[in-house]
């Protein structure tokens, strides 16, 4: 159980990170929107690979792959039903999310970072 909370506050670090970056380019209310689509874009990830594999286009296929590669892979946070069923988490698994909150929220810091310096404030 608590390991499926930790990784809740793993996904909250990202997309805290993902607010902070949006924040800094664009107005409040377009930094929440982006944020939530980010969210829900994650959560489908997989289906977004799913749809690249069985595309007859290729056009589309590229950008479906582009965008489930670009965006977190927010759905390997969610560990319900190993909880609920009391199946415990592989150990990769937990990795995997560790590093991929650490890359997104390094690279959206940074990125956030390197923005906010370039502001005129005047």
């Amino acid at each position: 159980l608590l390991v499926a909370v930790a990784l809740v506050g793993l996904e909250g670090a990202i997309l805290t990170a993902v607010a902070l970056f949006f924040s800094t380019v664009a107005s409040p209310f377009l930094a929440a929107l982006f944020t939530f689509l980010v969210y829900v874009a994650g959560h489908l990830s997989s289906d977004l690979q799913m749809l690249a594999k069985q595309s007859a286009s290729p056009g589309l296929a590229l950008v479906t792959r582009l965008f489930s590669v670009a965006l977190p892979a927010l759905h390997t946070f969610h560990v319900r039903d190993n909880v609920l069923a009391g199946v415990p988490i592989p150990m990769d698994r937990i990795l995997w999310c560790v590093l991929t909150t650490i890359f997104y929220t390094g690279a959206a810091l940074i990125a956030a970072s390197l923005v906010f310096a370039r502001r005129d404030f005047e």
